[in-house]
């Protein structure tokens, strides 16, 4: 008669509080979310929580129970892998000895971004991640495959010049952080002169780094027809514990809209707010477009 398998701590307690906590801050330095942009990224923290409650098994007494949710909140910190690594190694060797001393497998069939294997290495967990879309494949790649892989290789740089004709005479070689910074740079100046005109100067010098854009339609006010751009909101950045960004859109004379960059919370905060679902409101008169108004003509205009 087999023994019955013992309950996993996920399936019955874990400090939720904390993890929510910590997954709503910031990210720090370090954290994969500040290298690259992954539709719905999940939180390191939680995944890291997650990962560690899934391998170990509930203790049968309180005192035992307890000491692992301070140890999760110990371990899921944004600073602990840097300066709490003790708490990162505690959780590796409750795994290990859970599994007699070897590193169970963990598989996400779907990883997309890569966040939940990278968490399961971390843990010292032998890591499987797969997805079907290409770009995930190369973000995953790069965050958990190449650095492991070539952490120890050195690679040709490119010349300090940029001169391609010095390109294949370059005997400068370095790790894979400073390959990628340094052939990144001598991409970037090879193709400047090309996308320069895309990016003009802004009248007091600054440099333009990205764009908003957004669909349009157009005024249904005969006496109007001015552009109209479709915006959820206005905000450009809305985390806790920083000064909110947002943009006003200012009509000019010639029903054309500029836009102004603002600091701080605005007065009337419903000007920040888009109008009714599906519906449109024009900024250069009272007209209001109809949710079928605005599907009859959306049109693909891209606006600065």
């Amino acid at each position: 008669m087999s023994e019955t398998p013992r309950k996993r701590l996920i399936e019955e307690i874990l400090p939720l509080a904390d993890i929510n906590t910590e997954s709503s801050k910031s990210v720090s330095i370090g954290d994969i979310r500040t290298l690259h942009t992954w539709y719905a990224r999940q939180p390191l923290a939680a995944c890291r929580a997650a990962t560690f409650a899934a391998l170990v098994d509930v203790p049968d007494k309180d005192e035992e129970r307890e000491k692992l949710m301070a140890l999760i909140r110990r371990g899921i910190l944004n600073t602990a892998p840097q300066k709490d690594p003790a708490a990162i190694q505690e959780m590796r060797d409750r795994i290990l000895k859970r599994f007699d001393g070897r590193a169970p497998t963990v598989l996400d069939p779907f990883a997309g971004g890569g966040s939940l294997a990278l968490e399961a290495l971390r843990l010292g967990c032998d890591a499987t991640a797969m997805d079907l879309n290409p770009v995930a494949l190369l973000t995953m790649l790069g965050v958990l495959d190449y650095p492991q892989r070539f952490a120890n290789t050195l690679f040709p740089l490119p010349p300090p010049s940029g001169d391609e004709m010095q390109l294949l005479e370059s005997r400068r070689e370095g790790n894979l952080v400073e390959a990628v910074r340094e052939w990144g740079r001598w991409v970037l100046e090879q193709v400047r002169p090309e996308l320069q005109r895309f990016y003009p100067p802004e009248p007091d010098g600054g440099s333009v780094v990205a764009y908003l854009w957004a669909k349009t339609v157009h005024c249904t006010n005969p006496a109007c027809g001015a552009e109209i751009p479709l915006l959820a909101h206005r905000w450009l950045s809305h985390r806790a514990g920083k000064t909110p960004v947002y943009y006003r859109l200012l009509p000019q004379a010639d029903r054309s809209l500029d836009a102004q960059v603002v600091e701080g919370v605005p007065r009337q905060r419903t000007l920040l707010r888009a109008p009714p679902r599906g519906t449109a409101r024009c900024l250069h008169c009272p007209q209001t477009l109809s949710s079928d108004e605005v599907k009859g003509s959306v049109q693909g205009n891209t606006r600065r």
